[in-house]
């Protein structure tokens, strides 16, 4: 179990990112919540997190090549390279929880 919780909050296939909230609901005031989701990810691929700059992120030996972000005002965000983002839900939703809210 993780010491966060996780649930996809929304989705933009126009500009192809998956918006994600975590339980604590901190996101917007402290990126501990997308440290912990990104070094899980990172651990369960076995990859390396590379910086790519501004809060952004990617995982060595992700082959999705999702890029993951995190800033102040939208928090936790994923941002996939495929045309569709049915692919990256499938393999994000296994570190999701349906909590309430």
């Amino acid at each position: 179990m993780y010491k966060e919780q996780y649930k996809i909050i929304g989705i933009n296939e126009k500009d192809r990112w998956i918006s994600i909230r975590s339980k604590s609901n901190l996101d917007l005031y402290d990126s501990e919540a997308f440290n912990e989701l990104l070094n899980i990810i990172a651990k369960d691929i076995n990859g390396d997190i590379v910086d790519i700059g501004d809060f952004r992120y990617k995982i060595k030996g992700d082959r999705l090549d999702l890029t993951y972000q995190w800033d102040g005002v939208f928090g936790i965000n994923i941002i996939y390279p495929q045309k569709s983002s049915e692919i990256a839900i499938k393999f994000l939703e296994k570190y999701m929880s349906d909590y309430e809210e």
